[in-house]
């Protein structure tokens, strides 16, 4: 009885002693005043109202005026100041600093094959010697000729 798509009736007007053809909302204005969505979107600003605010970027406060220096003033948003602590060593979740090494979007959605055993992508292209090599594998269990 009740068709997907269809509008149904939920007996509003008819608990209210409303005409069933009755239609709830204001009706569309018909004047020139009223503002359409499209209108709206568009935007009707006069030109000095879209240039900036005289304080945009700036204090206009007498005695805390911003003073220009060679030297950034603050402290940046990502850290470049610093040297960051080793990413997998003490590094805290609630931690709100910003080192610049955070994981993409891309690696946290698809992450690298070997995350889990905590391999990062960056660890295979790195440049090993070959005694460093030669640990690895001895590591997994195989032997290199002496030659190698």
């Amino acid at each position: 009885s009740d068709k997907l798509g269809r509008p149904r009736s939920l007996n509003q007007a008819t608990q209210r002693g409303l005409p069933d053809h009755h239609v709830f909302g204001l009706p569309t204005a018909k004047d020139a005043t009223a503002s359409s969505c499209a209108a709206l979107v568009r935007g009707s600003y006069l030109a000095e109202d879209q240039l900036p605010d005289r304080d945009l970027g700036r204090c206009l406060v007498k005695g805390r005026r911003n003073h220009l220096t060679r030297e950034p003033m603050g402290v940046p948003s990502v850290r470049t100041d610093r040297v960051p602590p080793p990413p997998r060593e003490k590094r805290s979740v609630a931690s709100f600093i910003n080192w610049g090494d955070d994981a993409s979007v891309n690696s946290l959605l698809s992450p690298g094959r070997f995350n889990s055993l905590g391999v990062e992508d960056v660890d295979f292209r790195r440049l090993r010697t070959a005694a460093e090599l030669n640990n690895i594998f001895r590591g997994a269990g195989h032997t290199l000729p002496a030659e190698a």
